[in-house]
């Protein structure tokens, strides 16, 4: 009996580890599993090289890892979403490809995906910034890695805090900025006539310090989305725009360009000190998704300025603050945006915090020599509802409205006669009745610089 027993027990114990063998790991089909990663961006901001004795630059390699977090094994389909045509390169485990489908990673494993990417930088027609993206599908779930990697030679910038009293000068190539860059407190950023700016999809330039734009013009200062070509210079909302922080102060932008943003200029807060928070002259805000200029209980000073085509308004000073507007163009060309709101508005609105208390916001406003019209049957609305102090000058504009306790120097309902907004020229036609129709005017240039001669004209530009 003992024999028969000692046979039988590494028989049992041989055909355990057979079955055990056999027996598939469990799979994972979960349609809300999804895979982690130790990157949600590739960056590839270095120099470029020619490496390997290709005919072109290429990047130093980048790799990230894709982990499996469950109990099961996963199953997943990877793929450069560029494919063959993408100027980067993927390797998976070791294997080089384009795609692969349904490979497995095991219970609570990992594997290693390394990239790369061929791009001459001084190739002046690639794009500013080259993208694609690694895409990973897994039960259904899709979730992608970003490959980014800049395509021309220029001064870049990827969530950056800028030195103290950093100035940008440089006109032999653009200054490129990708997310963000920030202007910290205390600290100011100059930016010289002549240069060039552009920003890619959600980046912003933010500013807890000062911001000067000092162009001229001769050599304005252009700030506008990075995705270059005709087909692009008309599209609103290619990047954030600039966002004035409550600690900014004393910031200055004269003779700047400043397109196809969400927001062109946003100001938080009243001053600092005696002067205004920004102030903004002989400068275009064009083609905003939302707003050309934003202010929440802001001080901005705007003189000799065109804000025009904003899907939303093209200045709004929100819960009070300290504003003056003088000489300038705010219109819009109907075939652009559908639009519901006025293009001008003004309001000292009471705030309630999440604690239900109640803040009180007093509104200056000095609005003079301007022109506000569009399509609507009233571009100008200014509310003083709150419990705030109002101190208004509204005097020599001429505005579309329907209103009837506007002072009587305005002019209202009489078409300024633009030259063309249809190519985005809100200059003055030959018979405007803007013509010689301001008061009262110190500027003795318009816009483009040239001299106001005589009695000026209304707005931003004078007719010479």
């Amino acid at each position: 009996m003992k024999k028969l027993i000692a046979y039988f027990l590494p028989l049992c114990v041989f055909s355990t580890f057979l079955l055990s063998s056999c027996k598939k790991d469990v799979l994972n089909t979960d349609s809300n599993a999804k895979l982690t990663f130790s990157t949600d961006t590739l960056l590839f901001d270095t120099v470029f090289t020619k490496l390997g004795g290709g005919n072109n630059p290429r990047s130093v390699n980048k790799r990230f890892v894709v982990r499996n977090p469950y109990n099961e094994t996963i199953k997943t389909s990877i793929y450069l979403a560029g494919g063959n045509a993408s100027p980067f390169r993927i390797n998976i485990d070791g294997v080089p490809t384009t795609a692969i489908n349904d490979i497995e990673i095991m219970p609570k494993d990992s594997i290693y995906i390394l990239a790369e990417v061929t791009i001459d930088p001084f190739g002046v027609n690639n794009p500013l910034i080259v993208k694609d993206s690694i895409v990973f599908m897994t039960n259904g779930n899709m979730q992608d890695i970003k490959l980014v990697a800049w395509g021309q030679d220029a001064y870049y910038f990827s969530d950056s805090v800028l030195d103290c009293n950093t100035v940008w000068d440089k006109i032999d190539k653009p200054y490129v900025i990708y997310n963000s860059v920030l202007v910290s407190q205390n600290c100011k950023l100059t930016i010289n006539a002549g240069v060039k700016i552009f920003s890619d999809v959600g980046s912003v330039i933010y500013v807890a310090g000062t911001l000067e734009i000092n162009g001229d013009k001769d050599n304005r200062v252009s700030m506008k989305g990075a995705r270059l070509g005709f087909a692009f210079d008309k599209v609103p909302g290619q990047w954030q725009g600039i966002h004035f922080l409550t600690t900014s102060k004393d910031s200055k932008i004269n003779f700047a360009d400043i397109f196809n943003a969400v927001i062109g200029v946003r100001v938080d807060s009243v001053s600092l000190n005696t002067n205004k928070k920004c102030t903004i002259k002989n400068s275009i805000i064009r083609n905003m998704s939302a707003v050309g200029i934003l202010g929440y209980s802001a001080s901005i000073e705007a003189e000799n300025c065109e804000i025009t085509n904003c899907g939303k308004y093209n200045f709004a000073a929100d819960l009070g603050g300290d504003i003056k507007v003088n000489h300038c163009t705010f219109g819009n060309d109907a075939a652009t945006f559908t639009r519901k709101d006025p293009a001008f508005i003004l309001s000292n609105a009471d705030y309630e915090d999440e604690n239900k208390n109640t803040f009180i916001n007093p509104l200056k406003f000095s609005v003079t020599n301007n022109i506000i019209w569009g399509e609507q049957k009233d571009e100008i609305e200014i509310y003083t509802g709150g419990k705030g102090t109002v101190t208004a000058v509204l005097e020599q504009n001429m505005l579309k409205t329907l209103g009837t306790t506007f002072p009587a120097s305005n002019r209202k309902n009489i078409n300024p006669k633009f030259k063309d907004v249809t190519q985005q020229d809100f200059s003055l036609d030959d018979t405007s009745p803007a013509i010689d129709a301001a008061t009262g005017s110190s500027i003795l240039i318009d816009l483009k610089g040239n001299p106001r001669i005589g009695t000026p004209d209304l707005g931003a530009y004078e007719k010479q």
